[in-house]
């Protein structure tokens, strides 16, 4: 599939004309929301039928040449549209009589003509060629082909009930194919659908789109990461699920479903009629729509989950091409990576008890599938740590292998997990709109490496694989696609990295490396609330040394603890609970307060150059989180009645 593929889309089921679309648009830019693909559900079509070909003129009066045309142009984003092949051409479409000529048809009764893809060769290629084809003049990109699969009509063998041939499948052979059959293999475009399911083989022509969400709850959205990770036993890698708004009292369910998006096979978030309606003149409301009609809190964390997605793309485009070459889906169970452990069978079920898979070859994720507790707002989570060491990317925490553990996870947090000494590339982060950036080559890369600075020695590299994204000259031309490489060594407290590019252009690279200790390198940078060292590396060949200090051992796992404390802090200031914040409180011990600004004082250290007082902090701040849960504890005897649940919640997130 064409690389924007893989980033952020956006369709809905309703009637927007070309100011609707262009509206959308504007509220992505500013709220700086990545956007790659935007998707006309069935309403952009003419409405005598559900089965349509033209553009409704009153909407868009001139087309799609007018309406999406620019948008691409100017933005880089990509267009696809909603089709029902049903029933067939009828005689309100733009293009009836040209194609009834070119199927034989007698038009002089104005009947429609039937749908025959299946079973008619000159019926198929002139509905393609003739009907669709003048959509893709007019800047559409792809079909999302929506016609319920396993129907036997078009030509198709069977009946509805015992169908031996899919029309699905046939229409999705047929539009993947498209291009090639125009064009020629090695001067086409790559092709690309959104298409139900056309049976086994429907790999060959993905995206997969698994049909609407019946209902809005929590067991839909625990069930997705079960579908889509056990697709992979039959080499179907790529599937778009509706990640779709709950109700307004439920805005948690929103909020899940669009991180569990951010780490699934393809990123779309759609509503098929819910948002509008009847319901909107009800006291319920209809569900919510917008990522930004979110709880403004809730809204910062989708935001930040959904760039993280778009920052992800050198990783995650690296391990399509993977997928392309082998046929391993990057998105799939566990059991394919650790088959000899039976505990790796039952780690991800249909009913979310448990939710989790191997995303690629280095990372393994776990989506909260299930509702936070009302009164500490921490969702409990069942993980199976596979075999070996295992790297919580939030926190730093290393995990060793078989294992099962239970986590309080919070509302700004997946759990996710690095194996030990891996590399994930990642984009630079990016500020204000970010439309197409999905496409866009990587310039600029960020390694981040993932340490157990109590490991004597770890070695490791990882690879960005690029190519133009959008044509198969890669599959062709030697030439056409690059390999970044950045290769490491960690041995005796130094570390050293590499990074090798085939590029003729000039590339850009961070290495980040995470559970980080103190180091005296001049040209690195350090961020306390995540424990990382950056080291810039130039493009061609280049190295970068540092050294650790003594507090090594006491660094992994340091900044979920500098998290959780300074969470805690928040949700206690919010009531003026927090001790020894208030006039008269100087006197206070205000443990909470000065475990929380340990940032500061680590990285003041690192600014200084005080190596002993960055062991100090280090490791000393264990305790001092023992201290501030006691101070906070105490609190319990002398709140009110209605501000205990708020400190039993700052108890939570102090663990």
């Amino acid at each position: 599939s064409p690389r924007p593929a893989l980033g952020i889309w956006f369709t809905r089921w309703v009637n927007y004309n070309a100011f609707d679309v262009d509206g959308i648009v504007r509220e992505y830019a500013e709220r700086s929301i990545p956007l790659d693909i935007f998707v006309l559900d069935m309403n952009w079509h003419k409405k005598d039928d559900w089965t349509g070909y033209s553009w409704d003129e009153r909407l868009f009066p001139y087309g799609g040449a007018e309406a999406i045309k620019p948008l691409k142009e100017k933005l880089n984003l990509r267009f696809g549209v909603n089709i029902h092949d049903d029933t067939g051409v009828g005689h309100w479409e733009d293009k009836y009589e040209e194609f009834a000529k070119a199927v034989g048809w007698d038009t002089s009764k104005n009947e429609t003509v039937p749908f025959l893809s299946c079973g008619d060769e000159t019926y198929a290629y002139a509905l393609e060629d003739v009907v669709m084809k003048p959509l893709r003049e007019d800047g559409v990109d792809f079909f999302w082909i929506d016609w319920q699969q396993g129907q036997g009509e078009g030509g198709c063998l069977g009946d509805d009930l015992n169908p031996s041939y899919n029309p699905t499948i046939q229409l999705n052979k047929l539009r993947i194919t498209d291009e090639i059959r125009n064009n020629g293999a090695d001067g086409s475009d790559r092709s690309m659908i959104l298409a139900r399911w056309g049976g086994l083989g429907n790999h060959r022509y993905q995206v997969g789109f698994s049909g609407d969400v019946d209902q809005v709850q929590w067991d839909r959205l625990a069930y997705q990461p079960y579908f889509s990770s056990t697709a992979a036993n039959v080499g179907f890698g790529l599937w778009s699920h509706d990640l779709v708004g709950a109700q307004a009292d439920d805005p948690e369910l929103f909020l899940r479903w669009l991180q569990w998006g951010a780490f699934s096979s393809i990123f779309r978030t759609h509503d098929r009629g819910m948002s509008s309606g009847g319901c909107a003149d009800t006291d319920e409301g209809c569900n919510l729509l917008h990522i930004w009609d979110l709880p403004q809190d809730m809204f910062v964390v989708a935001r930040d989950f959904i760039q993280l997605r778009s920052s992800l793309m050198p990783y995650i485009y690296t391990a399509t091409k993977q997928m392309h070459d082998t046929l391993l889906s990057f998105l799939r169970p566990m059991y394919l990576d650790f088959p000899d452990s039976s505990d790796a069978f039952s780690a991800c079920t249909a009913d979310g008890s448990m939710s989790q898979y191997m995303f690629g070859d280095s990372m393994f994720i776990a989506p909260v599938v299930s509702p936070s507790n009302a009164t500490t707002g921490l969702a409990e989570k069942s993980v199976w740590v596979p075999p070996g060491e295992w790297v919580d990317q939030e926190t730093g925490d290393v995990y060793s292998g078989p294992a099962s553990v239970t986590l309080s996870v919070p509302l700004s947090s997946v759990p996710r997990f690095s194996r030990l000494g891996s590399v994930i590339p990642t984009s630079p982060p990016r500020t204000g709109a970010q439309f197409g950036s999905a496409l866009e080559p990587p310039t600029s890369l960020v390694f981040n490496v993932y340490l157990s600075p109590s490991s004597p020695s770890l070695s490791g590299s990882g690879e960005v694989y690029s190519d133009d994204g959008e044509t198969n000259a890669y599959y062709f031309t030697d030439d056409a696609h690059t390999i970044t490489t950045l290769s490491y060594t960690y041995e005796s407290g130094k570390f050293d990295a590499k990074l090798t590019t085939t590029s003729s252009s000039p590339i850009k690279a961070t290495v980040k490396v995470h559970n980080c200790p103190f180091t005296a390198s001049p040209s690195a940078t350090f961020s306390a609330p995540t424990m990382t060292c950056s080291i810039p590396l130039s493009s061609g060949s280049a190295s970068a040394t540092f050294e650790v200090g003594g507090s090594a051992p006491s660094v992994a796992g340091l900044a979920g603890v500098l998290s959780r404390a300074n969470r805690a802090k928040s949700t206690l200031d919010e009531a003026q609970l927090t001790p020894g914040s208030m006039t008269g409180g100087q006197g206070e011990a205000a443990k909470l307060s000065r475990v929380a600004s340990l940032c500061a004082v680590l990285e003041h250290a690192f600014s200084t150059g005080d190596g002993a007082g960055f062991d100090g902090a280090v490791g000393g701040a264990r305790g001092m989180m023992e201290e501030a849960k006691a101070e906070v504890a105490d609190l319990l005897e002398t709140v009110d009645e209605g501000e205990r649940g708020r400190v039993v919640a700052a108890l939570a997130l102090l663990g």
